[in-house]
């Protein structure tokens, strides 16, 4: 997803130490991300990847699929799906995928963080099981 089908995108991505840390942090959004008085904390931390916020976005939305896949599949070794479910994943995709158009549409980074982050959060909420 995040390459779009570029080989060189990908050898790129998978052999960047900064890939590996985005994709530790989308971990972290993933497993600990549960109460509005973290949106501050991870905002601070994704602004570290300003230069690469698209990369970020599209790493996270890969994350998300990923815990979908793991519910369906209930491999419970790399995420907390119960914390999730398949309505969850669906409607957090759709949050990324709004971010990542606000991105590219030269929104400012600091309100689609929010957006992102708090949006996520409502989802949390909403579809609780």
């Amino acid at each position: 997803m995040f390459a779009d089908g570029n080989l060189t995108t990908a050898k790129r991505f998978l052999s960047g130490e900064k890939t590996m840390h985005i994709k530790d942090v989308c971990i972290e959004i993933v497993n600990k991300l549960d109460k509005s008085d973290k949106v501050l904390h991870y905002s601070s931390i994704i602004q570290e990847f300003s230069d690469n916020i698209e990369d970020f976005l599209n790493i996270l939305l890969d994350t998300f699929k990923e815990v979908g896949e793991d519910i369906v599949f209930k491999n419970e070794n790399r995420y907390n799906i119960n914390k999730y479910n398949l309505k969850m994943i669906v409607e957090i995709s759709k949050v990324i995928q709004t971010a990542l158009m606000k991105i590219k549409a030269n929104c400012n980074l600091n309100a689609v963080l929010d957006y992102l982050l708090l949006g996520i959060l409502e989802v949390k909420f909403k579809c609780q099981k």
